[in-house]
């Protein structure tokens, strides 16, 4: 966790604002319309702290039953990262 922060830390923030700048969520165009056509089953892991990241994907999970969201607990957006063990499990048991 604490290299993570130091590499964070190291970011050129004009490089950094760039890259939100042209490819920050806000930049992708809107794909809502095209999630009724997924056709695999798709999980969705959120964090249990991430509540904009919760709300988005309990409106993705109406789309279709194929969706499954899992909530990670004691975690925040970086699931991966933060629960990297509890991660790999659920994509285990997911595939």
């Amino acid at each position: 966790f604490d290299l993570a922060i130091a590499r964070k830390l190291n970011n050129n923030p004009h490089k950094l604002a760039k890259s939100l700048t042209y490819m920050g969520l806000g930049q992708q165009p809107s794909l809502w319309n095209h999630l009724k056509f997924i056709q695999p089953p798709t999980l969705l892991l959120v964090g249990e702290f991430d509540h904009k990241f919760i709300a988005i994907n309990q409106k993705v999970s109406l789309f279709s039953s194929k969706f499954k969201m899992k909530i990670v607990k004691n975690t925040d957006h970086n699931v991966h990262f933060e629960r990297s063990r509890e991660f790999v499990s659920y994509l285990r048991c997911f595939f």
